[in-house]
């Protein structure tokens, strides 16, 4: 869990540089701010619809990492490619804007699924502090690092966002799993990522697996076994 921890507080810190960032820095590279300003908000809309069509496909790792990974990329080739043509650099920069605003998005929702339910508000405000450095930094960090080269902030930016996007394949996947009840149950999150898996919470004290079409699973309760209804062929994980 304190793997998780410091990995969604570096990802919580990267989204908020590299989002307000890339925002401010509309302000610093000439052009038609006006219009730049607009085309850099209109990706918010897709990259919204985007984390819908993937989430629940792909799983939260995977899009998380890629969105990251996308800011990154798009970060320091623009950084480097000539000033002879704008229209390429804003198209180049208006796709980092996309990945980190997908990232910014997900956070939200990992750091909320990797965390118990009697730690989940604390977890998520501990973390999203990171956040609140990240936006009062990231006008420093600009205007600092562009008097001494325009294109030094997106470097550093892309930096940021390519290494927080392999830091979260590091994370535990969290698509079609129950919100964990204790903090035993996050710790054993990675170590059963299995397709069509039921998790049977550490309440109960298991009792008999099978794999059998429409096997009885058999519960115990505080007044007895209690018969669950007939499921089909699963996997089941027992969650000591």
């Amino acid at each position: 869990m304190r793997k998780c921890t410091l990995i969604l507080m570096f990802a919580w810190f990267t989204s908020a540089v590299v989002y307000q960032g890339l925002v401010m820095r509309l302000g610093i590279v000439g052009g038609n701010l006006h219009l730049d300003f607009l085309i850099s908000g209109l990706v918010e809309l897709p990259g919204a619809l985007l984390i819908l069509l993937s989430i629940e496909r792909l799983g939260r790792r995977l899009p998380f990492a890629a969105s990251n990974i996308v800011a990154g990329v798009a970060c320091l080739v623009t950084a480097f490619l000539p000033e002879g043509l704008p229209w390429l650099r804003t198209t180049v920069a208006t796709l980092g804007r996309l990945g980190i605003t997908m990232a910014f998005e997900i956070v939200y929702l990992v750091n909320s699924e990797l965390y118990p339910t009697t730690l989940r508000n604390f977890g998520v405000s501990l973390c999203s502090a990171l956040c609140d450095f990240g936006g009062i930094i990231a006008p420093f960090l600009l205007f600092r690092l562009a008097a001494v080269w325009l294109e030094l902030p997106l470097i550093i930016f892309g930096v940021l966002a390519s290494v927080c996007g392999g830091l979260v394949m590091l994370l535990p996947e969290t698509k079609g799993i129950a919100l964990p009840e204790t903090v035993d149950d996050v710790e054993k999150l990675g170590r059963y990522v299995i397709p069509n898996t039921i998790f049977v919470s550490s309440a109960y004290q298991v009792m008999e697996v099978g794999c059998e079409k429409n096997l009885p699973l058999i519960l115990p309760s505080a007044m007895g076994k209690t018969r669950a209804p007939e499921l089909p062929c699963v996997t089941l994980c027992l969650i000591e």
